[in-house]
């Protein structure tokens, strides 16, 4: 699902993320959110912070098309 994304000044921007400590269908969930919003805002990678998730996770897509999680 497509999130929307915190830019600063947003105060949100600047929380603290948290280890990831569950490697569960919610942390893909998660993902595949982070890989829709890329993909809607033609980014190139984003971390979960920028859509107000704080958890240290960060995905990207390099030039040739391949994700990187």
């Amino acid at each position: 699902m497509v999130k929307e994304l915190i830019l600063y000044p947003d105060e949100r921007i600047n929380i603290a993320s948290a280890d990831v400590r569950n490697f569960d269908e919610e942390l893909s969930d998660l993902v595949q959110d982070l890989k829709d919003t890329i993909e809607a805002n033609h980014a190139e990678g984003l971390a979960a912070i920028q859509i107000a998730i704080p958890l240290s996770v960060v995905v990207a897509k390099d030039t040739e098309g391949n994700w990187h999680e």
